[in-house]
């Protein structure tokens, strides 16, 4: 039904039966500090204030005339459902306490573009971005913005799998690309006693850990003998994990073994289960192998002694026995010649005796 016969400009209710409105044609009587053109409102059963609901050029606008007054936007029978306050918006809640405070059990942003941008201001030199990744829009991309190109910074896609500096992540947790340099760092793991960083290599594990001396005290050597000692009492095995879905076999140590030889090297989780650093047992493999490496030149060095010793007496021995070959080569000559000299002899006595018989 139309409504008819209200003049311009004039204050109007109900008639209080539901069935006509009464448009006044003044004020009445009691009301002041109204502004022409504004509708006010009741602040009370005998007052009325100066809420206004304006139309400006571009927009309708609700102001109150007091900075502790609120706008609250309701549905009957649900509560409230919007608040406006201190120039601060409040869903589900009416103190909002924020630029935008939602509060609820779920909060849903649609967006048919699949983005939510963060500008630093109207015309953003610098911005962050949230949207839907890949084809299926399944995961998500958080983007940065430097005013001219917006790029993926880190991915969760639709299986779960995070890249850091990758849009494509092929395990849980994929950080880098190939369009990371050689020799450079793509993630460092840091607390209160250092850094480790880890630079992927085609040999070695990549993983450098804080050690300049600069940022240690207290030294004191590893002796070999030592660290020798404390290896040769570890036994090394090889194991199956309960939980593994494989048959694949392992080899390392058992922690509580480790424990009674270097405590140092084992640490308790949060779940109460062991677990060894093994790049521990560097410094202690490497004095070991000095020790050993020492001892065994020393034995060879001995052995070079001794083998010089047997071959000088093999040298004398071998003297002596060509000595011995030639004393007895003159003695088979002296005992020829003394045979010729016999012979010798018999003959010049026959001569005699012959001589002498005539």
């Amino acid at each position: 039904l139309g409504v008819a016969g209200i003049t311009a400009n004039l204050m109007c209710t109900g008639d209080g039966a539901g069935s006509a409105i009464i448009c006044n044609t003044s004020i009445p009587a009691g009301i002041s500090g109204l502004t022409s053109g504004k509708l006010p409102v009741a602040t009370s059963a005998t007052t009325m204030g100066d809420s206004i609901i304006t139309q400006a050029a571009t927009a309708l606008s609700v102001a109150a005339n007091s900075a502790s007054t609120g706008l609250a936007v309701t549905q009957s029978g649900a509560g409230y459902a919007a608040t406006f306050m201190g120039g601060n918006v409040g869903i589900g809640t009416t103190a909002p306490s924020a630029a935008l405070h939602v509060k609820g059990l779920q909060t849903i942003i649609e967006d048919s573009g699949g983005n939510l941008s963060f500008w630093k201001d109207a015309t953003p030199s610098k911005a962050a971005q949230i949207g839907f990744n890949g084809s299926t829009e399944n995961g998500m991309d958080f983007r940065t913005f430097d005013g001219i190109t917006w790029s993926n910074r880190m991915v969760i896609d639709q299986t779960g799998n995070v890249g850091i500096g990758n849009t494509v992540p092929a395990k849980l947790l994929h950080v880098g690309s190939a369009s990371v340099g050689t020799g450079l760092a793509v993630a460092n793991f840091q607390n209160v006693d250092g850094t480790c960083t880890i630079t992927p290599a085609s040999s070695g594990s990549g993983i450098a850990c804080s050690s300049d001396e600069r940022l240690k005290e207290n030294f004191q050597d590893v002796t070999g003998a030592f660290a020798l000692d404390r290896i040769l009492q570890l036994q090394a095995v090889t194991y199956n994990f309960k939980t593994s879905s494989t048959d694949n076999r392992r080899t390392g140590y058992k922690a509580q073994e480790v424990q009674k030889v270097a405590p140092e090297f084992v640490r308790q989780n949060e779940d109460g289960f062991l677990q060894v650093y093994y790049d521990a047992f560097i410094p202690w493999i490497t004095e070991a192998i000095k020790t050993l490496y020492s001892r065994i030149t020393g034995v060879e060095s001995h052995q070079a002694t001794q083998d010089r010793e047997i071959a000088s007496v093999k040298t004398q021995k071998a003297d002596k026995t060509e000595v011995d070959a030639k004393v007895q080569k003159l003695e088979t000559d002296n005992a020829v010649k003394d045979k010729k000299i016999k012979e010798l002899e018999q003959r010049l006595e026959k001569i005699e005796k012959a001589l002498n018989s005539k």
